[in-house]
Formats: structure tokens, C-alpha cells, sequence
């Protein structure tokens, strides 16, 4: 077998029906607005527009039924859209899941890309190293 192989996962959370409720796009949303505290900035940022942002961050509130952020409107040095405290859970839980379910994956998929080919065409088992 050429070249090395590896697998791609990617953790999301889906409701009843497969739509996804929370996931790396939006887990990288709410951070961003942690750090930059602007939905316009985090726009620019992830080079998305604002109506994206911030209709991924609604549809998300809407399906778990709780608030991710709050906005201050206005422009006052205190105009910020900040995380509640939902949102810096769902951060941190996700970041934990993601890594968990990473490391498992990984780890599985070791015994299973790690073969090679006899003359017959039969996986042989671990490659040689």
C-alpha cells in the first residue's frame, strides 16, 4: 500500500434527524466571539458574513433552546457581544468530546489502515516499518 493513510473525523452533535446542532463550525464561532467580542469581527475573521454568523449561532439557540450570546447594541466602548455561561459549557464539553472521540478514532483506525498486501492481493497485517 502507497503512501500513508489516516482518518478523517469529524464530532458533531444531530438532533432526531441528522441536523447538526453543534460542531466544529460553530464551536469555532463561539470562540472567536470570546476573543474578539464583535459578530462582525468574527465575520471578517472566518471570512463568512454576518448574516452567517450570526444565523448559525440562532439556529443553534433555537434548536437547544437557550441563549449562546448576548449583544449590546450601540456604540459605546461596552457595544460587545459576550458568551453566556450555556455557551462557555458547550465550548468546553465540546472541546472534550472532539478530543476524546479524535483519540478513540485514531487509535482504532491504527489496526485497521496499518496492513499491507501479500502477492495475492490478501491484507497481510501490519506493514512493515
Amino acid at each position: 500500500m502507497s503512501g500513508n493513510l489516516k482518518i478523517d473525523t469529524r464530532t458533531r452533535i444531530v438532533d432526531e434527524n441528522g441536523a447538526i446542532v453543534f460542531g466544529e463550525g460553530l464551536h469555532q464561532i463561539l470562540l472567536e466571539v470570546d476573543e474578539l467580542g464583535s459578530l462582525a469581527e468574527v465575520a471578517r475573521h472566518l471570512g463568512m458574513s454576518y448574516r452567517a454568523v450570526w444565523g448559525k449561532i440562532n439556529a443553534t439557540e433555537e434548536r437547544l433552546g437557550v441563549k449562546l450570546v448576548v449583544r449590546n447594541s450601540g456604540r459605546s466602548k461596552s457595544s460587545n457581544t459576550t458568551l453566556t455561561p450555556a455557551a462557555r459549557y458547550l465550548i468546553e464539553k465540546f472541546a472534550k468530546l472532539d478530543a476524546a472521540t479524535r483519540a478513540f478514532c485514531e487509535d482504532a483506525a491504527d489496526e485497521v489502515l496499518n496492513f499491507h498486501f501479500n502477492e495475492n492481493g490478501e491484507a497481510a497485517g501490519k506493514a512493515p516499518e
